[in-house]
């Protein structure tokens, strides 16, 4: 093995430790809100996933984690709805939106179906 060889399989490790790190740290703050909403503090996961979302705003994983929590905080006493928060994005060639929104589910005769919907 040459010495620019060795070179750059080490800077192809490098770049590679670098790239994974990130991943690494993002999965362990949703991990980490994951845990602290099975524990009951909703308020201290939903910091951690707004922390999450500061840099990645459009992250998949972080917003539908985001809606869980919401969920959780507004959970309704009655079993048969269910208040669903989410984010909608809706782009077309003249028109970008985002929205968050809000949906009601009920229940009725084992069957789900929407009861509301508005923004959030």
């Amino acid at each position: 093995m040459t010495f620019r060889s060795a070179a750059a399989g080490l800077a192809a490790i490098v770049l590679l430790l670098g790239f994974a790190a990130p991943a690494v740290s993002q999965s362990n703050e949703l991990q980490e809100a994951q845990q602290l909403l099975k524990q009951g503090q909703t308020d201290r996961a939903m910091e951690r996933v707004d922390h999450y979302l500061e840099t990645r705003p459009k992250d998949a994983r972080g917003r539908f984690m985001r809606g869980i929590v919401l969920t959780e905080q507004n959970k309704p006493g009655d079993e048969n709805l269910a208040a669903v928060p989410f984010d909608q994005d809706y782009t077309s060639s003249n028109i970008s939106n985002n929205m968050r929104k809000r949906q009601y589910w009920q229940r009725e005769h084992g069957v789900w179906r929407i009861v509301h919907e508005g923004v959030a």
